[in-house]
């Protein structure tokens, strides 16, 4: 049976403005102790590399969202946990994506996503509302069309 064109091109997504900061955050939040960049790439299904320039950019940057701690015994692998300073940005960035607002907080008036509900306040009284649902991270995302067999993106 032949292949038809639809089903040999694959769909990737890749994470806007902050939404791959913000599901860093959630990993390192819930862990139980420092996680390296491969271990965080296992848990969140994006490819390693990617985690690993995004932590060592705010390292060299000094945002201090992040701590590298030294790698162990018999690793290259840094380990990673999050501080105080990335423990606050992680709720200000679920509030603003539960409100559906754009998760760059720099700018005055927020832009509305299109799972903004007209709220003005959230709060989170139990670890259950802090769980991102699939419909509320859908728009923070952009499809990617890959071709595998020739490596074209579209």
């Amino acid at each position: 049976m032949e292949e038809t064109e639809n089903e040999s091109i694959e769909i990737r997504f890749y994470h806007k403005y902050n939404f791959l900061k913000l599901r860093i955050m959630d990993v390192l939040m819930w862990a139980s102790q420092p996680m390296t960049c491969r271990q965080i790439a296992e848990r969140l299904d994006v490819p390693a590399k990617n985690v690993s320039r995004i932590l060592c950019h705010y390292i060299q940057h000094h945002y201090g969202y992040f701590r590298r701690l030294k790698p162990l015994e018999g690793s290259n692998a840094y380990l990673y946990k999050i501080n105080k300073k990335g423990i606050r940005a992680y709720l200000e960035y679920m509030k603003r994506l539960k409100l559906g607002f754009d998760l760059n907080r720099n700018r005055h008036t927020p832009r509305r996503m299109p799972t903004y509900k007209g709220f003005n306040r959230i709060d989170f009284k139990k670890p259950e509302s802090l769980i991102i649902k699939p419909e509320e991270a859908e728009p923070y995302y952009y499809p990617k069309f890959i071709n595998p067999e020739s490596n074209i993106i579209c």
